[in-house]
């Protein structure tokens, strides 16, 4: 049996040849494994060389940005653009451009500066009140399609608290769904009123009525409501800052709240006044930042907007030492203080 399983592997006498070969495999495949893991090492090396680049060119823009920001705030904001800072050894170019403060609410179609005869105040002394004082001195009589204001991150409308109201013409109980007033004028066709801590949402008006209403609007209670009760026009939500509107976000952060009126549009005399417009906020307290507008029907006068900040757009551009660039472009809105709303990286 021995000489058998010896004569079926004779070739082991010749150990020195075996061995070699062995080794000569082992080599080609050492070749063939080690050439690629060192191709992967230096790519993955000269990536990360490339990515720490980058980042150093991403901060410096950043730092560019934050320069722009503080040279707002300090009122030395440069006469000719772009200008240069060194953060590190990198090259950054920063520009800073005032934008229309309405930019993305409304058309800039019929000009971006205001008709001499129509003037808009904005007013919040910090007690919770928000005023928005707008005054006419032309001899058209202008019809309001919209009044709007901005409340800057951190601060909300008060529920029922606007002073564009009616009343109740006729007592209403849990079941209706058609509420009679003395006037719809200062209301927006469609939208949301409040009446004793009720929301109701209604789909169309007539010059006394809300119709197609929907009782306990948002969670609130349904209740009975008595004739002479008053009828608040609420605004339109629209929430910027927890990304719900993405312009708002980008650009401004915080919550527009707007008045959009249905046809026929009340008349400009018609309003409360003083002031046009009033709300109340919370929490209480002096805000930095406000700005309110009010749009008409009429061609030659068209808006009239105020505000107690400006908004600018604040690009910074570096570049590594691969000769890349690394764009960061911001808003920042304010003037003394100023805050750096977003960030978009290219």
């Amino acid at each position: 049996m021995m000489r058998s399983f010896m004569k079926k592997f004779k070739l082991r006498k010749n150990e020195a040849g075996y061995v070699l070969i062995w080794v000569l495999v082992l080599v080609i495949l050492g070749g063939l494994i080690l050439g690629p893991l060192l191709l992967l090492m230096n790519t993955a090396l000269t990536s990360s060389h490339s990515h720490e680049n980058r980042m150093q060119s991403f901060y410096a823009a950043d730092a560019g940005i934050e320069d722009a920001a503080y040279k707002i705030q300090n009122g030395t904001v440069p006469e000719s653009y772009p200008y240069y800072i060194d953060v590190n050894g990198n090259k950054v170019a920063v520009t800073i451009e005032m934008d229309w403060l309405l930019h993305g609410f409304e058309t800039e179609a019929r000009g971006t500066t205001p008709h001499e005869d129509f003037v808009a105040v904005v007013h919040a002394p910090g007690n919770g009140t928000y005023e928005v004082g707008i005054t006419y001195n032309g001899t058209f009589v202008l019809q309001v399609d919209r009044i709007a204001a901005w409340l800057p991150a951190g601060f909300s409308y008060v529920t029922g608290s606007s002073n564009l109201k009616t009343t109740l013409s006729q007592n209403i109980d849990d079941t209706d769904t058609t509420i009679e007033v003395a006037s719809t004028a200062f209301f927006p066709r469609e939208g949301v009123i409040w009446i004793e801590g009720e929301l109701i949402q209604y789909t169309q008006t007539t010059p006394t009525k809300f119709k197609y209403c929907t009782r306990g609007f948002d969670g609130t209670t349904v209740a009975l409501h008595s004739i002479g009760k008053e009828v608040i026009a609420e605004p339109e939500i629209i929430i910027g800052s927890g990304g719900e509107d993405p312009f708002i976000a980008n650009t401004y952060g915080g919550t527009v709240l707007r008045w959009d009126f249905g046809v026929p549009q009340p008349k400009f005399d018609d309003f409360p006044s003083p002031p046009t417009l009033s709300f109340e906020y919370t929490p209480t307290g002096v805000l930095d930042w406000t700005f309110a507008w009010m749009r008409t029907k009429e061609m030659d006068i068209y808006l009239a907007w105020s505000g107690t900040c400006a908004i600018y757009k604040a690009t910074a551009t570096a570049q590594d030492a691969d000769g890349r660039e690394t764009t960061v472009v911001s808003h920042i809105i304010g003037t003394n203080p100023v805050q750096i709303v977003t960030y978009t990286f290219e």
